[in-house]
């Protein structure tokens, strides 16, 4: 009897001792599972308040009257083929915008794009042009391809990292744009290139070079060669990311009264000539 009594309190101890770990392991787990349901519930306080700061700042001012532009006929379809193409960072938002400007650019004229990267806005504008039954003779575009080459620190802060065109090459952009006709590649640094390019007027000119030297040479090189009624969009005007190209365009301005330009949402500038 006294053994099996033994043995009977041993297995009773180390059921105990299992029963206590078992317990503190179920205790931890509930502790772990509070803390992070605590982090989970004041980040979604955190989203919340955020939501409500955005609902009623002018990003989404209105934003269940307007219309949805990856519905609007005649667009969205080209829109909708070029986010896909994944060779653009822009959306349907600015692509609007190059789409209005190039509806808007007089009959005849050649147009240019300055900073291609892979060829996305490049296809839009060629598709855009064909929609409004107007075709550009010819469209030039025009791109390193390698990344910029040269900055300001002191405007345009420190030099970014580069890594995002080692994706990109002047033979790739060809080869996408291939089955557009009338465009026109145009590689190496504009400030070089552009002496090869024919002197005339241009009906439609998008800029998109990021830094303050290639804006403020693009903007003084072709907005006075922009035809009448013609239009330049200027993209990142309104980023942060891209302090130069609001002061080169703004510097512009400043220095020739004649050019109106107009500041978008979308985070783009149109300039244009006024007389």
């Amino acid at each position: 009897m006294g053994r099996v009594a033994t043995r009977d309190a041993r297995a009773l101890e180390r059921a105990e001792r299992t029963a206590e770990r078992a317990q503190a392991k179920l205790l931890r787990e509930r502790e772990a599972s509070a803390a992070k349901l605590a982090r989970q519930r004041a980040r979604l306080e955190e989203l919340h308040g955020r939501l409500e700061e955005l609902h009623g700042s002018y990003l989404l001012s209105g934003a269940r009257k307007k219309l949805d532009l990856r519905r609007m006929e005649g667009f969205s379809e080209i829109a909708d083929e070029i986010v896909a193409d994944r060779r653009t960072g822009m959306q349907h938002d600015r692509l609007f915008t190059l789409w209005q400007a190039v509806r808007a650019a007089p009959q005849g004229e050649p147009a240019i794009e300055i900073g291609s990267y892979r060829g996305g806005t490049a296809r839009f504008i060629s598709l855009a042009f064909e929609a409004a039954r107007s075709a550009p003779a010819p469209l030039y575009v025009c791109d390193t391809f390698s990344g910029p080459v040269r900055t300001n620190p002191s405007i345009d802060g420190a030099r970014r990292d580069d890594r995002k065109f080692e994706d990109v090459s002047a033979a790739s952009t060809a080869s996408y744009l291939s089955d557009r006709p009338e465009v026109q590649l145009v590689v190496g640094d504009i400030a070089e290139t552009s002496s090869h390019l024919p002197e005339r007027s241009y009906g439609f000119v998008h800029v998109d070079v990021n830094f303050h030297p290639a804006t403020a040479f693009c903007v003084r090189h072709f907005a006075p060669r922009l035809a009448a009624s013609a239009m330049m969009v200027i993209d990142d005007y309104g980023h942060t990311t891209c302090p130069g190209v609001k002061q080169a365009a703004d510097e512009f301005v400043a220095e020739f009264p004649e050019y109106r330009l107009w500041h978008l949402l979308t985070g783009q500038a149109l300039l244009w000539r006024v007389t």
